[in-house]
C-alpha cells in the first residue's frame, strides 16, 4: 500500500458515483502515468480492495449501502492509503475522515493541480498514516498553523448596498479564501460573520504547514482582487495548539486551543486591506521562501507583552 520506489508511478482505484468525477479523475491520472481504476460505488470497491492498491481515491457520500467512510475503514484494513473526497468540507468532516483511517482529504469541486498535490503528497508520505485509537480523542499537543482571514471594511460596505449585494459579494470573497485553503491541505475550522479561521496541521498531519497556510493567504488575496473593493486582511501565526473535542456528551465540537490561535486573530485584527501578517514562529519555518517586510513589534490587545511580526508580501 506504499508509492513503490522502484517505478515512478502509483496504481490508484477511484470510487465515485459521479461519472465525470471518474472520468476527470481517471484521465488526468493516467496522463501523468499513473494506472487507474474506477468503481462507480462501494459496493463495486469492496472486492477490489483484496488487490494492491498505492492509493484509493473516495467520494463520502455515495448511493448505496457502503459510504466512503466505510471504505476507508475497510481499505486501511488492507494497508491502502486512502484519500476523500467530499463537496462538504469542514473541521467535523476532516475529523471523521482520520477516524475512518484516511489519511489525506480533497474538497470539490478541485482544480487538476489540487489533486496532483495529493498524489504528491501520498508519494512523500509512503504508506497509510498510523490511525491508532482513538486519533483525535482524547485533546492533545500538535504543532499546527492558524490562519485568519476577515474581510475589511465590509459592515459599512453592507450599509452602503441592498443586503443581497452584501451577501453575494461575501459569499464569493469567503468562497475564494476556503478553495484556497482546502488546495493547500488546510480545513476551515469556523467561519466568523466576514471571515474564517482555518488550520493547517490539525486535524490532518501536513508536512509543511506554515508555508502552506502562507500560500493560502496570498493565493486568496490575489484570487479576491477581482471581487469588488473589499479585501482581507490576514493573521497567522504557528505552534503548538491542543487540538481536539471541546464540551460534553450533551453538545462538543473539534476545537484548536492555545495562545497561537489568539496572537493569530490578533494580528489579523492589525493587518489592514491586503496584508499577510505572521508571528514570528511562522516566519522562522519559512526558509526564505518568501518575501518579507521589516520586522515590527506590535501591541496586540489582550496581550502584556509585544510580538514580533512581519508582513509577508510575495513569494521570493
Amino acid at each position: 500500500g506504499v508509492f513503490r520506489a522502484e517505478r515512478i508511478n502509483g496504481r490508484i482505484l477511484v470510487v465515485d458515483d459521479e461519472a465525470g468525477i471518474r472520468q476527470v479523475c481517471a484521465r488526468a491520472l493516467s496522463a501523468a502515468g499513473h494506472e487507474v481504476e474506477t468503481c462507480a460505488s462501494g459496493e463495486e470497491a469492496l472486492p477490489r480492495l483484496e488487490e494492491p492498491w498505492d492509493l484509493v481515491l473516495s467520494d463520502v457520500r455515495m448511493t448505496g449501502a457502503v459510504d466512503g467512510h466505510e471504505l476507508a475503514r475497510r481499505a486501511a484494513s488492507e494497508g491502502s492509503a486512502v484519500a476523500l473526497m467530499t463537496a462538504y468540507p469542514s473541521l467535523e468532516s476532516a475529523v471523521t475522515a482520520v477516524r475512518a483511517g484516511a489519511c489525506d482529504y480533497l474538497y470539490k469541486p478541485f482544480p487538476l493541480s489540487a489533486l496532483f498535490e495529493l498524489v504528491e503528497r501520498r508519494r512523500a508520505t509512503p504508506g497509510r498514516l498510523p490511525h491508532a485509537a482513538p486519533p483525535i480523542e482524547p485533546r492533545r499537543l500538535r504543532e499546527a498553523t492558524v490562519l485568519f482571514a476577515d474581510v475589511r471594511g465590509f459592515t459599512s460596505y453592507s450599509e452602503r448596498v441592498a443586503p443581497e449585494s452584501a451577501a453575494e459579494l461575501l459569499d464569493a470573497l469567503l468562497a475564494r479564501f476556503i478553495a484556497a485553503v482546502h488546495a493547500e491541505g488546510g480545513v476551515i475550522n469556523k467561519l466568523t460573520g466576514d471571515g474564517a479561521m482555518a488550520v493547517f496541521g490539525a486535524p490532518l498531519p501536513h508536512a509543511d504547514p506554515a508555508a502552506a497556510a502562507v500560500r493560502a493567504a496570498l493565493r486568496t488575496r490575489e484570487t479576491a482582487a477581482g471581487d469588488g473593493e473589499l479585501r482581507f486582511g490576514f493573521g497567522l501565526n504557528t505552534g503548538l495548539v491542543a487540538a481536539g473535542r471541546l464540551g460534553s456528551e450533551g453538545g462538543s465540537e473539534y476545537a484548536v486551543i492555545g495562545s497561537v490561535v489568539n496572537i493569530a486573530a490578533r494580528l489579523q485584527g492589525a493587518a489592514g486591506p491586503g496584508c499577510v501578517l505572521a508571528g514570528e514562529s511562522t516566519v522562522r519555518l519559512l526558509d526564505g521562501r518568501f518575501r518579507l517586510g521589516p520586522a515590527a513589534a506590535l501591541n496586540l490587545k489582550g496581550l502584556s507583552a509585544s510580538t514580533l511580526a512581519y508582513e509577508i508580501l510575495a513569494p521570493a
